[in-house]
Parts: structure tokens; C-alpha cells; sequence
């Protein structure tokens, strides 16, 4: 969470236009959204934490409450078993 705190602000300074998230508003949006939808505590995790942060584009994020809710749909911790099990939890 650290590393994404400072990069988000990071790429906030140094192109605002772009980047106009602060640190905090992205982690909380991040947590929110893996811990709220059905997928709960299990699924805090630095590997889903990781997918679940690359896939927060300015575009969807920009959709509010449907964002978190889509993730009600996709069982992260089970997606997370089936890759590793492949060898690909990467």
C-alpha cells in the first residue's frame, strides 16, 4: 500500500492533468473495492491487490458504486487458486 501510495503521488506531481487522484483516494477506492464486493478479507492479498489496481483505469473508476459492484460478479479468490494452480499466480 506504501508503494502504491507514493507512486500515485509521485505521478500526480508530476502531471496533474493526467493524474488527479491523490495516493489516499486510490488505496481507499482499492480496498474498497476488493473488501466490499463478495469476494470479502479473503481476497486482501498482494496478488489480487496488484491485478485489482492495474485494472483501475480513470474511465471505470470514474463509474462509482457500478465499479465495486462489477467485482461482486468475479470471484477473485477463486480466479487467484486457478491461476496458481496453472503455475501463472504472477
Amino acid at each position: 500500500m506504501q508503494t502504491l501510495l507514493r507512486r500515485y503521488d509521485l505521478l500526480r506531481g508530476i502531471d496533474p492533468k493526467r493524474f488527479t487522484a491523490k495516493g489516499e483516494e486510490q488505496v481507499t477506492l482499492l480496498l474498497r473495492t476488493v473488501f466490499e464486493s463478495s469476494n470479502g478479507a479473503a481476497a486482501l492479498t498482494v496478488p489480487i491487490l496488484r491485478a485489482v489496481s492495474g485494472c483501475m483505469h480513470k474511465t471505470w473508476v470514474e463509474k462509482g458504486l457500478a465499479f465495486i459492484e462489477a467485482y461482486d460478479r468475479i470471484h477473485l479468490v477463486g480466479l487467484h487458486g486457478m491461476l496458481t494452480d496453472l503455475g501463472l499466480e504472477d
